[in-house]
């Protein structure tokens, strides 16, 4: 519903639009309406009778509502955000209107009732050509949203008659890409053709990114296209979910968190919650008591030093006032004196005086002597 009140508003300020082409309605920086032709996907319409979708055409076109929003700061598509995304790991879930492809985008106000077509979703080729990458800063951003549907609903769209959509934006506050004063503006809005790569020698369509080509695994976190946001710019619904990428790393440890999002009757948000708070609590509570027990050390060493300080002072002053007390001998300071060798030395080095000799002695003691006076 709000896809079509949305619409209307668009149809209802038709004096103040300005026409591109025959599918393009586009008011003046505002918002955009654009119909896509789309040949190979058949258009449904409600049967009230039988209460089901029949099938009444085999070509129909898309319709596509393209508006800024209040802040002038995001694109939306069917009132969703198209760029900058809201979340890059799960690219948004694009749907268009089903219309037929034989009716003016100018005369959708004679059809009896849009609620009797069929919203579609959508698989599609997302490029910009200033990448919404926040650790990206542009100046004087320009950016250029170039979107290629590459199927709806359950049908693969591969006729390269297709065109392809081109939305062309200006910050005309001149700012930067991330400066809470930018201001877009939709300057113009477009169909190109596809990319002649995508075409065989035979004129006919080669699909850009085939349905499930890259297989995923846990060996990648993400599956991406692009290491860095937005990580993805082919969208095949079929491989993504509310988690994100099916078969990536991320989205088992999403799903399982999405899985069991109450342990014991508690959010596990709040349990990881408890956690660090507990975890950060302990490291400060540690960190306080070890600075605690530094100064109370550095306390207890301060007053010791000052009552021992204390104490030598007292003495001093009742040793000079009262004396001695008894047993106690007052050092009186002397000079230096150099060092002298001990009174002993000398008489230690004197030369002895000589044995006597005994004449006549035949004894060892009376040889020795003998010698020795021989010898002087």
């Amino acid at each position: 519903m709000e896809l079509f009140r949305s619409l209307f508003v668009v149809l209802g300020a038709i004096s103040t639009l300005a026409r591109a082409d025959l599918n393009v309605w586009l008011t003046t920086g505002l918002s955009v309406l654009m119909k896509l032709d789309t040949p190979g996907l058949p258009l449904t319409q409600y049967n009230p009778d039988t209460s089901t979708w029949d099938i009444i055409s085999a070509n129909s076109s898309l319709l596509f509502n393209f508006t800024i929003t209040n802040n002038n700061q995001t694109l939306l598509l069917n009132s969703l955000p198209i760029y900058p995304l809201d979340n890059y790991n799960i690219p948004p879930v694009l749907s268009a209107l089903n219309i037929p492809d034989d009716v003016p985008i100018d005369g959708l106000k004679l059809l009896p009732s849009t609620s009797a077509y069929r919203t579609v979703t959508l698989d599609y080729d997302r490029l910009m050509s200033s990448r919404d990458d926040p650790s990206i800063i542009y100046y004087n951003p320009a950016p250029k949203l170039t979107l290629n549907i590459l199927g709806a609903s359950s049908y693969l769209l591969d006729v390269p008659s297709q065109s392809v959509l081109q939305i062309s934006m200006l910050d005309i506050h001149h700012t930067t890409s991330i400066s809470p004063m930018r201001s877009y503006n939709i300057q113009s809005a477009s169909f190109i053709a596809r990319a002649p790569e995508t075409r065989r020698p035979d004129d006919s369509y080669v699909h850009p990114h085939p349905h499930y080509a890259n297989a995923c695994s846990w060996w990648y976190y993400r599956c991406a296209d692009f290491d860095d946001p937005p990580y993805y710019r082919f969208v095949w619904r079929a491989e993504f979910d509310s988690n994100g990428r099916i078969g990536s790393l991320r989205h088992s440890i999403v799903a399982v968190l999405h899985s069991t999002p109450y342990i014991f009757g508690v959010s596990w948000v709040a349990w990881i919650l408890v956690f660090m708070g507990g975890l950060a609590g302990g490291m400060l509570g540690g960190a306080f008591f070890r600075v605690l027990r530094w100064v109370r050390a550095k306390s207890t060493e301060r007053q010791d030093e000052e009552e021992a300080g204390q104490g030598l002072l007292d003495g001093m002053e009742e040793s000079a006032v009262l004396g001695p007390r008894a047993g106690e001998y007052l050092l009186e300071p002397r000079e230096r004196v150099e060092e002298e060798a001990p009174p002993s030395y000398d008489i230690a080095t004197k030369e002895l005086p000589p044995l006597p000799v005994v004449e006549g002695d035949d004894s060892e003691h009376g040889s020795v002597q003998a010698a020795a006076r021989s010898i002087e």
